[in-house]
């Protein structure tokens, strides 16, 4: 799980736009960016108990906060979150989101999670947060471009929900322009996600 933190932190480092200085005042006036992250350490009984999914999502906020250009206003970090833990802080985000849509902001929206799934859903505790449910939410959301990162088992059949479309790869120097949703994911449908505490 920790491999997925790093490439990230990467991403985000390359993409800052105080690294483009060109393009900073210009981000700053018509970007806004949000996001929601969570950590659950707990999969259920029949799961081994995770032990940085916290420290993952709180990294990840971290970073998204000092390079990414999230405020702290404009972000939810969820620890061990139920299922409505997760439909109440995509209700605040999405509040937060109408009114900067008044604005006349573009609107980028980031969900990260990092614990247990399944094929059919997120782990949370001995319940599960279904993957239709979960992309119904980030859906909803004002948003120009949704970026959601799975990092769990299994978190690929995420991407087999009915509407995925493959689209041709963008440069950085033009992602003010792009729209739409991508989704990240640390392993295939049938795939296990692991813990190390060497990395």
């Amino acid at each position: 799980m920790k491999s997925i933190i790093l490439m990230i932190i990467s991403f985000v480092a390359f993409s800052h736009p105080t690294l483009r200085a060109d393009t900073h005042t210009q981000e700053e006036n018509v970007i806004r960016r949000f996001a929601l992250l969570a950590g659950a350490n707990d999969g259920g009984p029949q799961r081994t108990r995770l032990m940085f999914a916290h420290t993952d999502a709180q990294a990840l906020a971290r970073v998204l906060n000092e390079l990414g250009g999230v405020a702290h206003n404009d972000m939810e970090v969820l620890v061990d979150p139920n299922i409505q833990d997760f439909r109440h802080g995509f209700a605040r985000i999405g509040q937060r989101m109408k009114s900067a849509r008044k604005a006349g902001k573009r609107l980028e929206f980031i969900f990260y999670y990092s614990g247990h799934s399944d094929d059919r859903g997120l782990l949370l505790g001995d319940k599960r947060f279904g993957y239709t449910e979960v992309r119904a939410a980030i859906a909803g959301l004002p948003a120009d471009v949704r970026v959601a990162i799975l990092d769990s088992c299994a978190s690929g059949a995420f991407t087999r929900i009915k509407g995925g479309v493959r689209k041709r790869p963008f440069l950085v120097d033009s992602s003010t322009q792009v729209k739409g949703y991508a989704v990240i994911t640390s392993s295939s449908a049938t795939e296990v996600a692991q813990e190390s505490d060497s990395v």
